[in-house]
């Protein structure tokens, strides 16, 4: 508890005279106030990260005297820009200061997270996060094939097409996974040639 005890006296030799309403008691909170969109801070935030897992991240605010804030009500604003466009991230206010947040991505690709207070981002936003794939999955992967009816394997070109999906199922359109395939048909003993693109 702090106080301010207001007196009067003309000189420091006179005898002071308290002043009517003094003292006055208060509880002073410096962490207590508006939080500092400088002093505060994003935390949980990682360079990379796979579609459909949760991405959870706090805010922590502090006040212009670079004190913890304490208490809740100053809400960020959270959004994220994705490949395919942005969207506002819903946040739980915690009531003392932090502030959650959870975005789950649903497209593959660079993602911008940007969280400000006041207008102001708060460090380290904007922050990208890449999102790549959960893993490949083979036993997934569709394979499609395409030839004209009644042609001849040995004349006319077979197409052949791989879909590879992530272990959710998901189609992967990213490339850089080597594919090894086995093509068979025909005679069992014939080798047979093939071209992969």
């Amino acid at each position: 508890s702090s106080g301010i005890n207001a007196e009067y006296g003309e000189k420091e030799s006179d005898e002071v005279v308290p002043i009517k309403g003094s003292p006055h008691s208060f509880t002073a909170t410096p962490s207590e106030g508006k939080p500092s969109p400088q002093n505060s801070h994003v935390k949980g935030l990682t360079e990379k990260s796979e579609i459909e897992e949760p991405i959870v991240f706090t805010v922590v605010t502090k006040n212009a005297f670079n004190d913890p804030v304490i208490v809740g009500g100053f809400p960020p604003v959270i959004k994220v820009q994705s490949p395919s466009g942005s969207v506002d991230v819903p946040v739980k206010d915690n009531e003392n200061g932090t502030y959650e947040a959870v975005f789950i991505p649903t497209v593959l690709g660079q993602h911008e997270v940007v969280v400000s207070l006041f207008g102001v981002p708060v460090s380290p936003t904007p922050f990208n996060v890449e999102i790549t794939p959960i893993g490949l999955d083979p036993s997934q992967f569709l394979a499609t094939w395409d030839v004209l009816d009644g042609a001849k394997a040995s004349k006319n070109p077979l197409k052949i097409g791989v879909q590879a999906k992530d272990k959710k199922g998901h189609n992967v359109n990213v490339g850089g996974a080597t594919l090894v395939a086995k093509i068979s048909f025909g005679p069992v003993d014939e080798d047979v040639h093939a071209e992969i693109e």
